[in-house]
């Protein structure tokens, strides 16, 4: 039990894939009443210990965790899909958390706050739920408290764009991370990154994002009396705009654009936008 509780506490190493983890299931294969005792004393920690003076005295008080996590996140946007807003510690509430490894599945760890992570109710609510992520120590997943950032690259190709009849536009998305494949694959799988990148692209967002560009070459021209080729001022833009990836959705606006230029979106009157 020291020892399942030592891994079970290593949040990181199991996202890792290097600790191997004890489950409930394994517990109940060995003594079935100790597991149902257990999993009701894990929870009862979740619901009443964050209260208690010897805990917070010691760890501090959740609510500070969350503000500490919110001043260092200061773009404010949730650290898994980074399409929604998250509640910045200025408010006088908070996002829910969202238990990374799944308290149903995993005994000793329900009140580590290495394993407990602020979210956006989509990411929460809609598409994580009570998946564990790690599969019970079957397959890696990005560690969120990971101070290394992911070099996750995103490429976009447009198939077809219309927003006259914004349901026919079709687009693909290639998502890679050399460093952490695996971790990439499961991070896809459980918040549905490609899906909902991808409508983001086919949504209103990414017409605003084409006609930006046409606005700010119009500008260009009456400010300056000077007519620069699209695919000459994007060269400018996307390298502004790639300096701040989570800032207007950056991140997602700039290899949709590139896609842009690559079918010739720019190149002549399309009637797209």
């Amino acid at each position: 039990m020291a020892k399942a509780f030592r891994n079970n506490n290593a949040i990181e190493g199991l996202c890792a894939g290097v600790i191997q983890p004890v489950l409930y299931t394994t517990i109940e294969s060995i003594d079935t009443d100790l597991a149902k005792q257990l999993k009701t004393f894990c929870y009862n920690l979740y619901i009443h210990v964050f209260k208690l003076q010897p805990f917070y005295s010691r760890c501090g008080h959740i609510d500070d965790h969350y503000d500490a996590f919110m001043r260092h996140n200061v773009l404010d946007k949730c650290p898994f899909c980074g399409l929604s807003d998250v509640m910045s510690e200025r408010l006088s509430v908070r996002d829910a958390y969202d238990h990374y490894l799944p308290k149903s599945d995993y005994p000793f760890n329900t009140v580590n706050l290495s394993n407990l992570v602020p979210a956006c109710k989509t990411c929460n609510t809609s598409y994580k739920l009570a998946i564990d992520p790690i599969l019970g120590g079957t397959r890696k997943a990005f560690y969120p408290f990971s101070s290394v950032l992911s070099d996750i690259i995103i490429q976009i190709n447009i198939i077809y764009l219309n927003y006259k009849r914004p349901d026919d536009n079709r687009v693909e998305i290639n998502l890679a991370c050399d460093s952490q494949s695996e971790e990439l694959i499961t991070w896809e799988k459980i918040y549905r990154i490609s899906e909902r990148y991808i409508d983001k692209c086919r949504s209103d967002d990414s017409r605003y994002w084409i006609t930006q560009v046409y606005d700010e070459l119009s500008n260009h021209s009456i400010l300056y009396g000077q007519t620069i080729k699209p695919d000459q001022y994007l060269t400018l833009y996307l390298r502004q705009k790639k300096k701040e990836p989570m800032k207007e959705l950056n991140f997602l606006r700039v290899p949709f654009l590139e896609g842009c230029l690559r079918i010739g979106v720019f190149d002549k009157s399309t009637g797209i936008v």
